[in-house]
C-alpha cells in the first residue's frame, strides 16, 4: 500500500486531499446506502456538487501499486470487510472522474477548505 484516504463526510471529493497533479478515475462505485436514496428522492433536495449521492461514502481507500490490487481485496475479504477495485491513480490534471454517473470534478470544486471543512494538514 503507498497511501489510504478515509473518504466519509466530503465523500469521493476526498480522493483530492493530496495537492497533486493526479486523476482519478473511479469506473466502479459502492451501492448508495438505501437511506440516502430515499433522502434524494425528497423535492426539497438541491442536489448541489457537495451533495450529489456520487460524493456520498464512507470508507477507506487504499491506493496501491499496480498489481497488488488482488491481494489487497483478499486482504479485506479475509478480514469481513467488503471491497471493490474501483478504478487507478493516472498521470494528469487534479481532477476526480466519476465514469458510472458521468461526474468530473475539478479546480475550486476539489478544494475541501470552500465546502466548509477544514483544510488539508
Amino acid at each position: 500500500m503507498t497511501y489510504l484516504s478515509h473518504v466519509t463526510g466530503h465523500g469521493l471529493l476526498k480522493l483530492m486531499r493530496p495537492v497533486k497533479p493526479l486523476t482519478y478515475r473511479i469506473e466502479r462505485l459502492p451501492e448508495v446506502p438505501e437511506v440516502l436514496r430515499f433522502l434524494v428522492a425528497r423535492p426539497s433536495w438541491t442536489l448541489t456538487p457537495p451533495t450529489r449521492p456520487s460524493t456520498w461514502d464512507r470508507a477507506m481507500r487504499v491506493y496501491c501499486a499496480k498489481g497488488d490490487a488482488e491481494a489487497v481485496l483478499e486482504i479485506a475479504q479475509g478480514l469481513g470487510l467488503s471491497a471493490l477495485l474501483a478504478g487507478q491513480v493516472e498521470e494528469g490534471p487534479r481532477q476526480v472522474i466519476l465514469e458510472p454517473v458521468d461526474v468530473r470534478f475539478a479546480g475550486d470544486e476539489l478544494e475541501l477548505s470552500s465546502a466548509g471543512a477544514d483544510p488539508p494538514p
